[in-house]
């Protein structure tokens, strides 16, 4: 009895998340976006600085 309701529970679940990322998928390509530039804007100087400190 306990399993049924788990699987029910799971695949509403599941249907539930989709939707979000539905939704979310979107901000989260921005996020990502912004992520990766400020990243890189993070890295690059950080990069350059071992670049001198190696050579």
């Amino acid at each position: 009895m306990s399993r049924i309701y788990v699987c029910g529970w799971g695949i509403r679940s599941v249907l539930e998340v989709k939707r979000l990322c539905g939704l979310l998928v979107p901000m989260m390509r921005m996020m990502m976006m912004m992520m990766m530039m400020m990243t890189m804007v993070n890295v690059l100087p950080c990069i350059l600085i071992a670049n001198e400190m190696f050579t």
